[in-house]
């Protein structure tokens, strides 16, 4: 999915994007460089203790309530994915 950035360096997150990770107006987003030439946009108040890194999950939190959390977040975003494949 292509997006482009306008004049003032903004561009527009697609709705289903916004909607997949419940960013709202005004939610805070967090800015990693990636590799190469990436770039990673999170949600800051739900950054997860357990990250998908070259296809292994990677913990880098402190609290094993984050595991659980993490995990169960990771394995939603994994149905969304699925289930989008299976629509019509």
């Amino acid at each position: 999915m292509n997006v482009f950035v306008d004049k003032f360096g903004r561009i527009v997150i697609p709705k289903q994007i916004r909607d997949d990770f419940d960013i709202q107006p005004g939610t805070e987003l967090h800015i990693i460089e990636g590799d190469g030439h990436k770039i990673v946009l999170e949600p800051a108040s739900q950054q997860p203790c357990l990250m998908v890194r070259e296809g292994l999950l990677v913990y880098n939190g402190t609290a094993a309530e984050d595991i659980e959390k993490s995990l169960k977040a990771n394995r939603e975003e994994r149905i969304k994915k699925i289930a989008r494949g299976f629509k019509a």
